[in-house]
């Protein structure tokens, strides 16, 4: 019986660091029915390049140049065939098992999507480690912050959403994730490291810019309604300590005012 197909899609531009080594990653997985998507949305012909270093798979080179993140991915996704997904961005790398380990979680579970360990490497040494750990609540956790690096979770194309095209980065991707995962089961997998990101910790920890901040109270409060039901989940007080921040940044003129955003709050 053949193996089901599994899709990466790999965005990428020519200013991501480690491109080579990411891609690489992608292309020497050991399971073999896969295919590669390369999006790039770079605006030199640096990431074209790389396809002349791959294996024997079906693999598309899709363009959009000047594109945003979501936007790459997104393109990759309405292209991608197989039955499992996993994306990946430029300069993040993952082990080279880890799709054939995850279609062995997939084939024993009735999980939606399989989220392994994260290996974060600074300087040529390991900074940390993120184990996820079975609970209950990891959605009631997730809809309060963002919770993993994109390629740590692999998803069944079916369960796929959509990125939101006006933003990028881990905010883009964290209303990815609550748009694909709600409902669903994620099965995690916390002896296995499968993806790698080069940093000393996850960008979405003590990340305190302003307009970060503002993002994350709209997409907080975008969600509120999927709170209702949770019991005490300290959703309330974090959208409180979010707003506080935001007026205190519109009154030093450090960000826009939201008249959207205070509407939704009943603040104006």
């Amino acid at each position: 019986m053949e193996k089901p197909l599994m899709s990466i899609v790999f965005a990428a531009r020519d200013t991501d660091e480690n491109l080579e080594n990411s891609w690489r990653s992608c292309v020497n997985q050991s399971y073999g029915n896969k295919e590669l998507i390369l999006v790039d949305h770079g605006t030199s012909d640096h990431v074209k390049q790389l396809l002349g270093d791959r294996a024997e798979d079906p693999i598309r080179w899709i363009s959009c140049p000047n594109e945003n993140r979501s936007v790459a991915l997104n393109r990759g996704i309405a292209e991608a065939g197989g039955e499992y997904v996993l994306c990946v961005q430029g300069g993040q790398e993952i082990h080279e098992q880890w799709l054939e380990k995850a279609l062995e979680l997939f084939a024993r579970s009735s999980a939606d999507a399989v989220r392994c360990a994260t290996m974060y490497v600074d300087d040529e040494k390991i900074a940390m480690i993120d184990i996820p750990s079975e609970s209950a609540s990891w959605y009631r956790k997730l809809l309060r912050a963002p919770q993993f690096e994109l390629h740590a979770v692999m998803i069944r194309r079916a369960a796929c959403g959509i990125f939101p095209e006006d933003a990028e980065g881990i905010l883009a991707e964290w209303e990815y994730w609550l748009q694909s995962l709600r409902g669903k089961k994620l099965f995690p997998w916390g002896d296995y490291i499968g993806s790698v990101v080069h940093a000393a910790k996850p960008q979405f920890v003590g990340q305190e810019d302003a307009s970060y901040r503002k993002q994350l109270l709209k997409i907080m409060v975008s969600h509120r309604d999927e709170v209702r039901g949770f019991g005490k989940l300290g959703f309330g007080f974090s959208v409180r300590k979010l707003y506080d921040e935001y007026a205190r940044h519109v009154a030093a003129g450090t960000v826009d005012r939201d008249l959207g955003l205070e509407t939704a709050l009943g603040k104006h």
